[in-house]
């Protein structure tokens, strides 16, 4: 079993996801989706606390050209 892919959306605050030198600054209601799991950053910029939920399809076998 390994992740496919994940997608994140952001319920309350701010979210700033940096992944491969690349910065997506998200708000409310914004979601964001990754491919498998990967070096990423994730900072709350603002005051106030940042709120959101990760969904993740994992799936069994093998990933696409690479190994388990």
């Amino acid at each position: 079993v390994f992740i496919a892919e994940q997608q994140l959306v952001v319920i309350a605050g701010e979210l700033a996801i940096t992944q491969g030198g690349l910065v997506h600054s998200l708000g409310p209601g914004d979601c964001l989706r990754f491919g498998p799991p990967a070096d990423v950053t994730f900072r709350n910029p603002a005051v106030a606390r940042c709120r959101y939920v990760i969904a993740v399809l994992r799936v069994s076998g093998r990933p696409a050209g690479g190994s388990v």
